[in-house]
């Protein structure tokens, strides 16, 4: 960070006042929209500066919790989507060498991120000389035909390695593997949201739309598909920050926990077992623990399922300085204005970066925006017949329904948009039968029984019973559907009698009808082959 410092403030002390006003708005600026330019060294130099510490606080609280649960093994594996940088490998080593007390371990990184970030961790001079720390690369480990890594492998020669720069691409490579084994953990160091974006196919009109709880479902169905008798960990990270009215936005907690919490739906529609793990207990030299935190009921418009679960790791109602959290021996989250890790004096910080009063660049320094989420997932029971179909079915429809695009207006009426879901499969036909006599080794003559697993009757069902909307009987007889206060807070509303569903509500739906919550399974042999009639024995 000494480094970090030097050439960020030589290259400011070059600009003029108004290329310096320039820089640190169009930093804030960036940041403040989610488009910010990581390519840019001077960019991400201010970036390091003011995150660096923060993040890697938080970052090696989720990874200890984690290590915590696992007895702190000698060899650790983890894949990071969106590393940046690698802070989170940065919290990941002080996690189990200095909170684990285990100096030896062995830590295996592998870090993806579409963007090549300045200033990556590994360039640090002090890089444990034990650890394997990759960017962008995947290395296919040697294991057995049950598909079981062999021992003392950590640092021997691997079967492959391949470039692997998004999620995207990681999603494929394990769907195309079948046998390559779990990570032990995946972290997701902040904007999944982000990370996300590249699973969606490039002809999607909006791809921000849906893109990161399709990736969620496809990574539900991978872990589903091959974990084993031994745990896998997967944690999310962000910034709390919400708004002063507590009136939900894009950047509170719920940006990205939901994310987590839909993650959690899927898995466990599928049958596995999932459980938020309780923070550490830190033993640090006045360090103090992080709580449970609840997201307020003000926030239910932007949890997929928000009654299920919407709790997430954070600091206590009185939050304090982080290096009051994460004091130890070395002051390793101490300001950068204070203690043995100085790096600079704050007036000396300002005269660099204050252009404004309006405009905060700040280093983070206090625990108010710690939030995070780590899950211990585990397989759960064996699969009965009923739960092998269900997870075929999910099988195809999530795949059937991949290139769905959503109409990229402000609302729609809720019966044309589940109207649209339902003829998709009719669309892409000739894919969807494919999918189904691979899965079933039935060759279908048409999509109508995958249709009728997600029938309209079937989302208004779903909706009711997540209390969404109600169903009532007028004096004529009829029975109509009225929007409960839940529904409006997730964006559904009436216009002349008919239930619209604004962007966040459509998004909801389908998630929650591609996971399996909103749709019926009545055996895959007459739901979707409808074999009883139709089906042909595939050759």
């Amino acid at each position: 960070m000494k480094r970090v410092y030097t050439e960020l403030e030589n290259y400011i002390e070059g600009l003029s006042e108004e290329e310096r006003f320039r820089f640190v708005t169009e930093f804030h600026d960036m940041f403040d929209s989610g488009t910010a330019d990581y390519d840019d060294e001077h960019i991400t130099a201010l970036y390091v500066m003011k995150y660096a510490r923060a993040y890697g606080f938080q970052f090696s609280r989720a990874y200890a919790d984690i290590f915590a649960d696992m007895n702190n093994p000698e060899s650790i594996k983890a894949v990071s989507i969106g590393c940046g940088t690698g802070i989170d490998y940065w919290g990941m080593s002080y996690a189990a060498r200095v909170l684990g007390e285990a100096p030896e371990s062995k830590l295996d990184y592998t870090g993806i991120d579409p963007v090549r970030w300045p200033y990556r961790i590994t360039e640090a001079a002090d890089m444990p000389e034990q650890d394997m720390v990759r960017y962008n690369e995947i290395v296919s480990d040697k294991h057995n035909a049950n598909g079981e890594r062999h021992s003392g492998l950590f640092h021997e020669a691997a079967d492959e390695i391949k470039s692997c720069t998004d999620f995207n691409e990681y999603l494929n490579y394990m769907e195309n593997r079948p046998r390559e084994p779990l990570s032990d953990i995946y972290f997701f160091p902040h904007s999944t949201k982000e990370v996300c974006i590249h699973t969606v196919p490039n002809e999607v009109e909006d791809r921000s739309l849906y893109n990161t709880y399709q990736a969620m479902s496809r990574f539900a169905h991978i872990i589903h598909s091959r974990i084993k008798d031994k745990p896998v960990y997967v944690a999310f990270t962000y910034r709390q920050i919400p708004n002063d009215d507590g009136v939900c936005r894009e950047q509170n907690e719920s940006y990205d926990i939901r994310y987590g919490t839909y993650l959690r739906t899927c898995l466990m529609q599928r049958g596995i077992d999932v459980e938020l793990l309780q923070p550490m207990h830190c033993e640090q030299r006045y360090g103090h623990d992080l709580v449970i935190c609840e997201s307020p009921e003000s926030n239910r418009g932007c949890y997929f399922t928000y009654d299920e679960f919407h709790s997430y790791v954070g600091a206590p109602d009185t939050p304090d300085k982080i290096w009051l959290f994460g004091r130890d021996d070395d002051d390793s989250f101490d300001s950068i204005f204070y203690g043995s890790k100085k790096i600079c004096d704050r007036d000396r910080w300002n005269e660099l970066t204050n252009v404004s009063d309006k405009i905060h660049n700040y280093p983070m320094d206090s625990t108010n925006g710690i939030c995070y989420q780590v899950f211990k997932i585990t397989r759960g029971k064996a699969d009965n017949r009923e739960l092998t179909d269900k997870n075929l079915v999910l099988d195809i429809l999530e795949e059937t329904m991949r290139g769905f695009t959503f109409w990229s207006g402000f609302s729609q009426d809720i019966y044309k948009f589940a109207k649209n879901m339902y003829m998709y499969p009719w669309t892409v036909h000739e894919k969807a039968i494919k999918l189904i006599a691979d899965t079933t080794g039935y060759v279908p003559d048409n999509v109508r029984g995958l249709q009728e697993v997600f029938s309209i009757d079937n989302i208004f069902k779903g909706l009711i019973a997540d209390g969404c909307i109600e169903q009532f009987e007028e004096a004529d007889g009829r029975l109509r559907y009225g929007i409960t206060p839940n529904g409006e807070k997730c964006g559904l509303y009436d216009k002349d009698g008919r239930i619209m569903a604004k962007s966040f509500a459509r998004r909801m739906i389908f998630a929650n009808m591609i996971c399996g919550r909103y749709v019926k399974f009545e055996g895959i042999k007459k739901q979707i082959t409808m074999e009883d009639t139709r089906g042909i024995l595939k050759l």
